[in-house]
């Protein structure tokens, strides 16, 4: 909040919201302005705009496949080679449609990696 009242000359009054409970609360006007993830498949929908930031207030992540070396050891790189390829594959559109599909239509998250790996030739 202080960086966007310094950044942008907000004046905020912060409500903490349960990070499940975040579009319900945009929704029902609870809150005007939420702080999501741009991967989550609720803004695939077309209710929601995901707002510019250019004075790099917000930080940002990188979804990152993390292995403990001894593991790799043990798997081969057979194992690295697929890690790799579906960390490539991982791109924000994927993972949006991918967790759409979870949260939006109710798919579970096992039958929704599997429809992904076997589209992209992963098994």
């Amino acid at each position: 909040m202080k960086g966007l009242e310094q950044e942008y000359g907000l004046k905020m009054t912060f409500k903490p919201i349960a990070i499940e409970l975040s579009y319900k609360a945009l929704e029902s006007k609870q809150v005007d302005v939420q702080d999501v993830f741009t991967t989550d498949g609720q803004l695939l929908g077309g209710k929601f705009k995901v707002l510019e930031d250019p004075k790099k207030v917000f930080g940002f992540q990188n979804v990152a496949p993390i292995v403990k070396q001894s593991v790799l050891s043990e798997e081969g790189p057979e194992f690295e080679a697929t890690i790799n390829k579906v960390s490539a594959l991982l791109t924000i559109p994927a993972i949006q449609q991918m967790n759409k599909a979870v949260t939006i239509d109710k798919q579970s998250a096992t039958s929704v990696a599997a429809q992904f790996l076997k589209a992209n030739g992963i098994v």
